[in-house]
């Protein structure tokens, strides 16, 4: 598969009656208190395939398939993972390109996180070998968790994913490396390139308790909660130059993947889309993001797809909404002598993680009350961009 492969007002935050229901169907009653609510302010209506402009066709368009957060708590250590991807494998390897946001790093010589009283992960190299089983060609690794293990688990992580023949796309062995262009990946005769950036990491000391500037690590950190004046100004500049670059590589379809936004609000701030609009407006394709833990709508932006979030493929979440995920499915048509590769279609698969045991199943709302519930969810925030 893969070759030699944004002073402004806000408006107020309304609550949304979280489906506060416990991790298991049917189960016991609901811990409002302990539970975070999933908020939508101004939501707005999300873009559909029929937003976008009038299409080209193909005979063989490449199809790729987006995830959201793969994370790993301490309650899925004894988890069979291969069980827990296996209802939406063959689905997963049929797409021609298969991506997701790798929320933990990987070091063996560690145990598994969190540790006690933090939120500093670290997965199991079986949950890695399921997740390339599963069918996952790139993983995105630039997100808040990225430094929980330091340096060193920065770079036992890409090993430990790029030795299972999956690309790593987001962070770096070195700075270096990381302003390098981006390695292509051809799919069906089409070079494909990621670009990848995260909010600042959660974790900004090293192993001996110094601090680190996130601007020192090996990966690109952006102020997307601050998109105005300066921070905004570079990071066009970034974007714009990030374009050139993978453009002079030989990329025809380039893809930014942004961890960003704020946790359970199920649409993008002012900030957000202010930011995705510059991506788009530098030149890239596609922009796909994750990092708030629920599914946010899609907009079509100068004719050009923006996904928000796609929300949690794999956690230890116990409302429904953030057991409600979905995968992007997306068809790029390759360009010709007078058109770019585009974007012709898109549409969001709803999962849904079953507990206990932290299984995926695509979502059926005739299941049950709560599938019910996740399905109305989803509805809500994805409209008429589901499909089946």
């Amino acid at each position: 598969m893969m070759a030699s492969r944004r002073p402004r007002r806000r408006a107020p935050a309304l609550a949304l009656a979280a489906f506060a229901i416990a991790s298991c169907s049917g189960g016991s009653p609901p811990r409002a208190a302990r539970l975070p609510q999933v908020r939508v302010d101004s939501m707005p209506r999300a873009a559909t395939a029929a937003d976008l402009p009038p299409g080209r066709f193909a005979a063989e368009p490449v199809r790729l398939g987006f995830a959201g957060d793969l994370m790993q708590h301490r309650q899925q250590a004894e988890d069979d993972f291969r069980q827990s991807y296996a209802a939406i494998a063959p689905r997963l390897r049929s797409y021609d390109l298969t991506v997701a946001n790798l929320e933990f790093p990987v070091d063996s010589t560690l145990p598994a996180g969190p540790d006690p009283g933090t939120l500093r992960f670290n997965g199991l190299t079986a949950h890695l070998d399921a997740i390339a089983d599963a069918g996952f060609d790139v993983l995105q690794t630039a997100n808040n968790h990225c430094f929980d293990r330091g340096l060193v688990g920065m770079t036992r992580t890409l090993d430990a994913v790029e030795g299972r023949g999956m690309r790593a796309a987001g962070t770096a062995r070195s700075r270096e490396a990381l302003w390098a262009a981006p390695p292509l990946v051809e799919v069906k005769g089409l070079k494909l390139a990621f670009r990848a950036y995260t909010i600042p990491p959660n974790v900004q000391v090293d192993s001996l308790g110094r601090r680190i500037h996130p601007h020192d690590l090996p990966v690109f950190v952006l102020p997307f909660n601050d998109w105005r004046g300066q921070n905004r100004a570079r990071g066009l500049a970034l974007f714009r130059d990030h374009v050139a670059q993978a453009r002079s590589a030989g990329a025809e379809f380039l893809v930014a993947l942004v961890h960003w936004g704020r946790e359970y609000y199920a649409r993008p701030t002012a900030d957000q889309r202010d930011a995705a609009h510059d991506l788009i407006d530098a030149g890239f394709d596609l922009v796909v993001g994750t990092h708030s833990h629920v599914l946010n709508g899609a907009e079509v932006y100068r004719g050009k797809l923006i996904a928000y979030s796609l929300g949690n493929l794999m956690s230890q979440g116990r409302m429904i909404e953030s057991r409600t995920s979905a995968v992007l499915e997306v068809r790029v048509v390759p360009g010709s002598r007078t058109e770019p590769a585009a974007v012709a279609g898109f549409g969001y698969w709803p999962l849904f993680l079953r507990q206990p045991g932290h299984r995926i199943e695509p979502l059926d709302s005739a299941t049950g009350p709560v599938e019910a519930q996740a399905w109305a969810f989803a509805r809500q925030v994805l409209g008429s961009s589901i499909v089946r």
